[in-house]
C-alpha cells in the first residue's frame, strides 16, 4: 500500500538551471504587478494633466487680478497727486508725504 508521499512513479531532477525555473515561476506573477502598477501610473499620470490645466487657468487668473490691482495702484497714486495739489492750491502751503 502507497502512501501519499509514497509513490511508484519515479520523480527525475529538473535538468533546467535554477534560473530558468524561477523565471518561469515568477513572470506571471511580475506580468501582473507590472500590468497594475502600469495602470495606477496611466490614472495618476490623467489625474496630474487634469490638475495642471487648473493649476495653468488660476496663474492667469491671479495675473489678471494683479494687472487689476496695479490698475487700481495706479489710479489711485494719480487721485492722491490731484487731491495733493488742490490742498496746496487752496492751503497755500507745501504738503508732506507719510
Amino acid at each position: 500500500m502507497c502512501g501519499f508521499w509514497e509513490s511508484s512513479a519515479k520523480v527525475y531532477p529538473s535538468t533546467l538551471p535554477p534560473v530558468t525555473i524561477l523565471t518561469a515561476q515568477l513572470s506571471p506573477l511580475l506580468l501582473a504587478a507590472q500590468n497594475e502598477v502600469a495602470g495606477k501610473i496611466e490614472v495618476v499620470q490623467g489625474s496630474n494633466t487634469e490638475l495642471m490645466g487648473k493649476i495653468e487657468a488660476q496663474r492667469r487668473e491671479i495675473e489678471e487680478l494683479v494687472k487689476l490691482l496695479e490698475g487700481r495702484l495706479g489710479m489711485l497714486d494719480g487721485a492722491v497727486e490731484v487731491v495733493v495739489a488742490g490742498r496746496k492750491e487752496v492751503v497755500g502751503e507745501e504738503v508732506t508725504e507719510n
